[in-house]
């Protein structure tokens, strides 16, 4: 054993450590979360009436003192989250966009996972005959002949309308994410891969690439693709809201006392 190894802590095996000199947000639009920062004191609940801080990760609510300022998008299509039951709810990012997002997105724990139809639904997941979005898009539109617009809930215009009615992702560690894909619900499902993606979440990935996102990043990247495939000018940076300030508090934390250096 060498003892004379320096020490290093669990985060710099992360992508965002792998970023600690940039800024990964600045190409995006994402309201100004410089109120958080001002609360020293945990919050109330208000569903479940427990101590949080900032929101509660069970109950997907934000606590009364941040609830009027936290952004609320609506979404172009369903999201559906499957969460491992093994998962920890304060280290998953699923709340992020549930809580950001409440009307069009589920959080379901696995294995009380909903029957889908095959035909409606994509699973955001590098499985078997895995395609990008913009393949199965381009697939999709050669075969169906519609030129009709549907209304955009995002930039209020007419786009052509997204084919699948939701996205379904697994939040999960790496390690468990095996059988959620391989349950007899999930492993029909069509699968699409996100190509190009960079993570900078601050979990340890223990040698998994940086292409390997978080739920939050995921979700994120997965609509901002499929808006830019309608034509869609808006966007819903604000889905990394509550995941850029746990980024910059964290980063600044470690950058700050030198354990980054």
């Amino acid at each position: 054993r060498n003892m004379n190894r320096q020490w290093k802590p669990l985060i710099s095996r992360s992508c965002l450590f792998e970023t600690i000199e940039d800024d990964p947000f600045s190409h995006l639009t994402i309201t100004s979360s410089d109120h958080l920062d001002e609360i020293s004191e945990r919050g109330c609940c208000p569903k479940c009436n427990k101590s949080r801080m900032y929101f509660c990760y069970s109950c997907f609510a934000a606590v009364d003192c941040v609830r009027d300022k936290v952004p609320q998008l609506k979404l172009p299509i369903r999201i559906d989250i499957v969460k491992h039951a093994g998962e920890v709810d304060g280290k998953s990012t699923a709340a992020h966009i549930a809580i950001l997002a409440p009307d069009d997105v589920n959080v379901y724990i696995f294995p009380d996972v909903p029957s889908y139809n095959r035909d409606e639904v994509l699973l955001i997941f590098p499985g078997e005959n895995a395609q990008s979005l913009e393949t199965l898009w381009e697939s999709h539109h050669k075969s169906h002949h519609d030129a009709s617009l549907s209304p955009c809930v995002v930039c209020h215009q007419g786009h052509p309308a997204i084919p699948w009615k939701r996205l379904v992702f697994i939040d999960s560690t790496w390690k468990q994410t095996k059988r959620v894909y391989l349950d007899a619900k999930m492993s029909g499902l069509r699968c699409a891969v996100l190509q190009g993606g960079r993570s900078v979440f601050w979990r340890p990935q223990r040698g998994k690439p940086s292409s390997w996102l978080a739920t939050a990043e995921a979700v994120h990247l997965s609509v901002t693709r499929l808006l830019a495939l309608q034509g869609c000018q808006g966007n819903v940076d604000d889905l990394l809201f509550f995941f850029k300030f746990f980024y910059a508090k964290i980063r600044s934390r470690y950058k700050d006392s030198g354990v980054l250096q």
